[in-house]
C-alpha cells in the first residue's frame, strides 16, 4: 500500500478451532505495525466475527514462540500462526 508504511501485510497461518471458523489455513490480512499480541488477535477478531467469542482463550506465536499478551508483533517474523489454547493429555 503507497503511502501507508504503518500497514504492514502480515501472513497468519491458523489452524484446530481458528481454521475451522474461519474456513482458511492461511489469512493474508493487513494489520498496523507494532501491536501487541493482544491488540493483534483483537483485530483478526474484528475481521472475522466468527472468532470473537474465543478471543479471550487464542494463542499467537511468531517464528515458533509463543507471544506474550503485551509483547509486540514485529513486522519482521517470518512466520505467524494462530490457535486456541491447547490441552494435553
Amino acid at each position: 500500500m503507497i503511502g501507508l508504511s504503518w500497514v504492514v501485510l502480515y501472513k497468519i497461518k491458523t489452524f484446530a478451532l481458528v481454521k475451522e471458523k474461519i474456513g482458511k489455513g492461511l489469512l493474508e490480512i493487513d494489520l498496523a505495525k507494532n501491536l501487541t499480541k493482544n491488540q493483534f488477535i483483537a483485530e483478526i477478531c474484528r475481521c472475522y466475527p466468527s472468532l470473537k467469542k474465543y478471543e479471550s482463550s487464542l494463542k499467537l506465536a511468531c517464528d515458533y514462540k509463543y507471544m506474550l499478551d503485551d509483547e509486540i508483533v514485529k513486522d519482521t517474523v517470518e512466520e505467524i500462526a494462530i490457535f486456541s489454547s491447547v490441552s494435553g493429555g
